[in-house]
């Protein structure tokens, strides 16, 4: 899949997800109406989202592990966006991208655990 159509696919989903948590897109240079930054609430959607699935795992039937992956799934959408969409300098450097294939392998550990 190339990059294009990639980033087409899940812009729409990341897009309802961020306006779920009420993050708006905005560029660096932009005014921000809250005293918290954009990646400040990232990572508080972040947080959020891992601990609600957390929550959700405890107090439902499913289980702790599977609300957390779920959760985990969450969080990579905020993660995707804070990092490719609108990353804080130009491109990503060679460090952001391991950092997003040690994430990627970690969920991808999580959901073998989850299903095994």
């Amino acid at each position: 899949m190339s990059r294009n159509a990639f980033t087409a696919r899940y812009s729409y989903s990341v897009r309802i997800i961020l306006t779920v948590f009420r993050l708006e897109t905005r560029h660096l240079g932009e005014r921000m109406d809250s005293p918290l930054g954009y990646y400040d609430k990232i990572l508080a959607a972040i947080a959020a989202s891992l601990g609600g699935g957390a929550l959700a795992g405890v107090i439902t039937a499913y289980g702790f592990r599977v609300g957390l992956l779920v959760g985990a799934l969450i969080a990579t959408t905020f993660v995707y966006d804070a990092m490719f969409r609108h990353p804080p300098r130009p491109a990503p450097s060679q460090r952001a991208t391991t950092a997003a294939i040690v994430w990627h392998a970690f969920l991808g550990t999580l959901l073998l655990t989850v299903f095994l």
